[in-house]
């Protein structure tokens, strides 16, 4: 961007008359600077600022644009003194460079962030502080706050916890705070005789005073004075506007503030206000600035056209404003667009055919409305006319040329309507997806762009069918089915179920069935000898398979649509037939009704096949119910209900080896009970003053475990702390006057000290011993600071963990894992493997590690290194072998055959030299550099606390504590020599939800978790999967009490696919953890079953329903915003968002509304609303803002008829 403007001689002659100064005071090039794009650190981000500014100032009175006021915000003061002529630009240079030095003393050690709270709230609740203050007056609903990094950080986390949204601002400086006073007495004697400030030629309002529209000069004292303000940008605006301004141009290389100023003069309610930016990145300087002219033309600013076109605009041309009107007739796009468009007659939406460069990715781009749908009869849905599920088949078939089409999934239905919709088929590498957004004559914006809706996608082969051919005995079928049907049999029962109509003018001419098998002969055109559309589409078959391949189902009489299909085989190279026949199997699984329908010649042969094609109940809420906002959740740490009856304190047992914070623990607890006794293990409970303890009634016991120093001695003192825990729990659940037992650690959460990741398996452990031994257990509390905790003792009460942030006790809740909100806007690391590093995984060889194998390998990896205490043998003796080692050698040769290499090294990783001789193993392979780690290895022993030894504490933690530490020190974060893509580690639910007889595995993995948190607190990209069970793999594969227990507490386990596919969408966020499970449906008036899943169950409800009806608020605006916000609170209930973070530009989509989830909220909307609504109505629109307008119009009319 720098380097085109330095092609305009009026903003080169500007910079370059500045260059001397800031070689001599900042030490570098602005010329070269601006060049190459060497932008630099925040001082010379500084300086940079102010000469663009200054440099686009002179470009636009060059192209007759003079600004009525002037406007500075933070460092851009300095080049609106400058434009207001308060300043010269050599004056300017000297402030900003000199200044610039300056901040080098503190750079590094501050930070600010944007916080979505009006400034006068944030100002109140930091006033006094200095380490951290309210920095800029953003707008009425924003401001930044700016402090020392240690307290900003800690502050994001407060908000986080708060759910209040927050942005950090990329800088290391905390400008416009405290920290900066130490440079004031240097400022000024930098400045002093080099700047001799004069009046303003133009108005130029203050962002550093309090009154903006002070007469101050532009003096040493101001710019000290700008340095440690606050910037009050909105109170700048808001005077502007008071003032009669109503234009406000950005000048910057990007609308940085653009949005603040609408902000503030929204409040203002004004209409006629126009903010407009002179840049905008990644676009062209020189275009830019002429479109921004043009739009301050248009908006009624006077611009001196002379300095452009060489004369003055045509004094003749009339001043009343222009209509536009069409003199052309409008052509249909089937016509204008015949180059890009579908062919209707192919039952495809494939339009232009674009390859994409230097990438193995082809997008066909298509428009569709009512009159170009690809099929030629109708295809209603409770007055939606959608895309048949048959056309994405062929459509994919067609753009790829497959033979196998794998898991199609039906994700969003293509409605049609009289506005065109833009559609795109995007085929990359064995991927296909269709997508679509609605397509306008206006200017598509950034954020609108992004609104794409995906409605289908599959993955694809190339293979020889030779082997899937085969037939059936139709004669046999039919006399082994017995019963002849009618011929209108399936058409009456599609219509039974609200199917008004079909896409294509197939029929049947012979049906027998029963519940299990049927066989249908059909007639694809039978009012015609040969089919009027292409010979090659395969759609009117797989749609007559698709509808009538349903009717098997015929004693389940409810609205249904196929949501996915495992596998679509096309084995015959020839032409689908006219007529042939359909036979049906009945396959329902766990998952959801499902048929396999197979596509027979009139001699039986198999011409193609759909195994699996799966059903969903558009009319109930389903366990399986697709999109990742089901899959993904985090744990949100919330403040508590508090009992009204606080926990008695009448004794208490202290249980420590001496950790430093006791001593002040024991001081601040005197006065609040009776008697108070130290002792310093387990194991001296059967001391007198102990004992007399314990014999009395109200007895809590504190167990505080203690300091760790080195890393060394951390897998050794987690076992310690956690077998400790253990014992008390055995030694206090025997006692016949039963205590409370209470952990206290601190900052475990944030695992950044070896302490804290020693501590961190109390956690896991801590919510097992809450679900065995609810009689004794009081809670795991996590503090943040030496102070004892006592309000949350005394009133957080059935909560087995507790955690102590900002001196609030909270207790923590899954919600769904907010992409909006976690998403890294500039992601430099990825959780997917690359063709060009090597990757490594630990218990690689179990049935769950061979799954992670494949499913990097399909993702790119072509070196795979698992490290597993089973050796492989020679690869010439692999094909004698036979059991377990064969299946897993048998999996290791499908994954090469796609061309990736699987290495084995035989180390047990919980040995203490495993780091070394793991980094010797690689060394000797001399692979590529490992850019990827998945840590999945682990043991489990069950069994109940009570019967567990110190000996299966310690199987368990040698692979997953001390394996995981091995690969940390082999690894380490940070490491220059090194650097990982990505750290994964598999942990478990299990500790969260408190599985019990699971207390080793659990603390295992507890600790787990704290590792990812200590590595990303040094920058690596690690991320501890909490999984629920793989269905049929790992520890779950025989355990059917594991899934009771799963269901118990409100959820369900998950399949391989879904695993994975949780796996890819959580690449690219911002997020340390995930937990992956998926949410159980409970009955309309089934408790929660456990605190921690109350906010991501959802229920099965009623039609009727107690909330207030929309037709109680009935005028215009009113009713729109009554509107606005039930449709927000409906959509929150549903899919467990915040209604703060539902945005109108969100695509419905992409917050995780699929076919199914759309029933749900649909009966929701009902009842709020009291409209009715349709099943289609989520077809019809994209964005909750056209959701707003739609049901507004909906209620609007009912009114109406009323």
């Amino acid at each position: 961007m720098g380097k085109e403007l330095l092609q305009d001689p009026i903003f080169y002659r500007t910079i370059s008359a500045l260059e001397n100064i800031v070689q001599v005071e900042a030490g570098f090039s602005a010329l070269r600077a601006l060049e190459r794009g060497e932008i630099g650190d925040s001082d010379r981000v500084q300086v940079l600022t102010y000469l663009m500014q200054t440099g686009l100032t002179e470009v636009l009175k060059s192209k007759g644009i003079e600004p009525q006021a002037i406007i500075g915000h933070s460092v851009g003061e300095i080049a609106a003194s400058f434009a207001a002529g308060c300043i010269t630009a050599e004056e300017g240079a000297i402030i900003v460079s000199r200044r610039a030095k300056l901040y080098r003393r503190v750079q590094g050690q501050g930070g600010m962030v944007l916080v979505s709270l009006p400034f006068e709230k944030v100002d109140a609740q930091l006033r006094g502080r200095s380490d951290i203050v309210a920095a800029i007056n953003s707008s009425p609903s924003s401001c930044v706050v700016s402090g020392q990094v240690e307290t900003i950080e800690k502050y994001v986390e407060e908000l986080g916890g708060r759910g209040i949204k927050n942005f950090r601002v990329n800088t290391d400086i905390a400008f416009h705070s405290p920290m900066l006073e130490s440079l004031l007495d240097p400022l000024k004697d930098a400045l002093a005789g080099s700047i001799n400030p004069r009046l303003p030629s133009i108005p130029i309002y203050s962002t550093s005073c309090a009154n903006p529209r002070t007469e101050s000069l532009r003096d040493v004292a101001y710019w000290t004075s700008n340095m440690v303000n606050p910037v009050r940008l909105c109170e700048a605006v808001e005077a502007a506007f008071d003032d009669g301004m109503r234009i406000f141009l950005e000048v910057a290389t990007h609308p940085i503030v653009s949005h603040s100023i609408n902000d503030a003069l929204s409040a203002r309610n004004s209409e006629e206000s126009v903010t407009i930016g002179i840049m905008e990145r990644n676009k062209s300087p020189q275009r830019s600035i002429v479109q921004g002219a043009t739009e301050l033309h248009t908006a009624g600013v006077p611009v001196d056209y002379s300095s452009q076109l060489g004369r003055a605009w045509h004094s003749q041309v009339p001043p009343t404003p222009w209509f536009q009107k069409p003199y052309w007739k409008d052509v249909p796009a089937s016509i204008a667009f015949a180059s890009q468009q579908h062919d209707v007659n192919m039952h495809t939406l494939l339009g232009q055919n674009t390859q994409v460069a230097d990438c193995a990715m082809r997008v066909f781009t298509t428009f569709l409305d009512d009159k170009t749908k690809p099929y030629p009869l109708t295809h209603p849905l409770d007055g939606a006319e959608i895309i048949p599920a048959a056309v994405y088949c062929n459509t994919f078939r067609q753009a790829t040329g497959a033979s196998i089409l794998q898991g199609l999934q039906l994700i969003t239905p293509t409605a049609m309507t009289a506005d065109p919709r833009e559609i795109q088929v995007v085929i990359k590498d064995q991927t296909a997806q269709l997508f679509s957004r609605t397509s306008t004559s206006q200017k598509i914006s950034e954020q609108d762009a992004q609104n794409w809706t995906k409605h289908s996608s599959c993955t694809w082969e190339k293979e020889d069918m030779t082997a899937y051919i085969g037939s059936h005995d139709i004669e046999g079928i039919k006399q082994r089915i017995g019963t002849l049907l009618p011929n209108n049999f399936a058409w009456d029962f599609l219509q039974s179920i609200g199917v008004s109509g079909i896409a294509y003018p197939w029929a049947v001419l012979e049906h027998y069935g029963n519940e299990q098998e049927m066989i249908i002969k059909m007639d694809m055109d039978p009012e015609a000898d040969a089919v009027k559309w292409n010979q090659t589409s395969w759609a009117p078959f797989l749609d007559a398979a698709t509808s009538v391949g349903s009717s098997i189902f015929f004693k389940s009489r409810k609205m249904r649509i196929v949501s996915a299909i495992d596998q679509v085989q096309f084995i015959s190279s020839d032409d689908p037939p006219k007529v042939g026949y359909l036979y049906v199997e009945e396959v329902t699984d766990e998952k959801s009704l499902a048929a396999n329908i197979s596509v027979l010649g009139l001699s039986g042969e198999v011409l193609a096949k759909l195994s699996c094609m799966r059903f969903s109940d558009v009319e109930v809420v389903s366990d399986h119910v697709t999109g990742i906002d089901a899959l993904c959740y985090q744990m949100t740490w919330i403040p508590p209900i508090f009992a009204e009856m606080p926990i008695k304190l009448a004794h208490v047992l202290m249980i420590s080896e001496g950790r430093s914070n006791v001593a002040k623990y024991m001081d601040q607890l005197v006065g609040h009970v009776k008697s108070l006794v130290q002792i310093s293990s387990s194991e001296d409970v059967i001391h007198s003053d102990a004992q007399r303890v314990l014999k009395q009634r109200n007895t809590i016991v504190i167990y505080v475990p203690g300091q760790v120093e080195l890393m060394a001695e951390v897998p050794h003192r987690a076992h310690a702390f956690t077998w400790e825990a253990a014992c008390l729990v055995k030694r206090l659940s025997a006692l016949p006057i039963l205590p409370r037992l209470f952990i206290l650690t601190a900052n475990v959460q944030k695992g950044v000290s070896t302490t804290a990741l020693a501590n961190s398996a109390l956690h896991g452990f801590a919510r097992i011993a809450a679900q065995e031994h609810p009689e004794i257990w009081g809670g795991l509390i996590d503090s943040e600071d030496t102070n004892f905790p006592l309000l949350a003792l005394k009133y957080v009460q059935g909560e087995d963990v507790i955690q102590v942030s900002d001196g609030l006790p909270r207790v923590a809740r899954l919600r769904p894992l907010t992409m909006s909100r976690h998403r890294d806007a500039t992601p430099t690391s990825t959780l997917l493997p690359k063709p060009h590093g090597t990757y490594l995984v630990t218990g690689g060889f179990g049935d769950l590690g061979l799954e992670v194998l494949d499913f990097l390998s399909r993702k790119g990896a072509r070196r795979i290194v698992v490290v597993s205490r089973s050796k492989l043998p020679p690869r010439r003796k692999w094909r004698q072998l036979s059991g377990q080692m064969r299946t897993v050698i048998c999996r290791i040769e499908e994954i090469e055959r796609r061309g990736t290499t699987v290495y084995s090294i035989a180390l047990d990783m919980g040995w203490s030299e495993a780091c070394k001789t793991l980094t010797a193993a690689l060394d000797a392979l001399s692979l590529p550099p490992v850019l990827g780690i998945v840590h999945a290895a682990g043991v489990s022993e069950d069994g109940l606390i009570r019967d567990t030894t110190s000996e299966s504490f310690e199987r368990v933690f040698r692979p997953k504590v001390s394996g995981a530490l091995a690969l940390h020190d082999a690894f380490p974060p940070g490491a220059a020599d090194h650097p990982l893509d990505f750290f994964v580690l598999f942990s478990s639910i299990g500790q969260l939800i408190g599985t019990p007889g699971q207390a080793p595995y659990g603390a295992a993995n507890a600790f787990l978790d704290a590792l990812a948190a200590h590595r990303r607190a040094y920058g690596d990209n690690c991320v501890a999967f909490q999984w629920t069970a793989w269905r049929g793999k790992g520890l779950a594969r025989d355990a059917k009490f594991l899934n009771e227990e799963l269901r118990a507490k409100g959820i369900t386990d998950i399949t391989c696919e879904e695993g994975f596919k949780a796996w890819e969408e959580v690449d690219g966020l911002d997020t340390g953890h995930v937990v992956v499970t998926r949410s159980r449906v409970l009955g309309e008036d089934e408790e929660v079953p456990f605190p921690l899943t109350a906010e991501i169950v959802r229920r099965r409800r009623g039609v009727e329903g107690t909330m207030q009806k929309a037709s109680s608020t009935t005028s215009g605006e009113d009713l729109k915003l009554y509107v606005r916000g039930q449709i927000r609170q409906c959509l929150g209930t549903v899919l467990h968002l915040e209604v703060e973070d539902i945005d109108d530009r969100a695509a419905i989509a992409d917050l995780g509304v699929d076919s199914v989830i759309g029933a749900a909220l649909r009966r929701e909307l009902q009842t709020v609303l009291g409209v009715k609504i349709g099943l289609g109505f989520l077809w019809k629109v994209d964005t909750v803002g056209k959701l707003d307008e739609w049901a507004y119009d909906q209620i609007r009319g009912k009114e109406g008829n009323e």
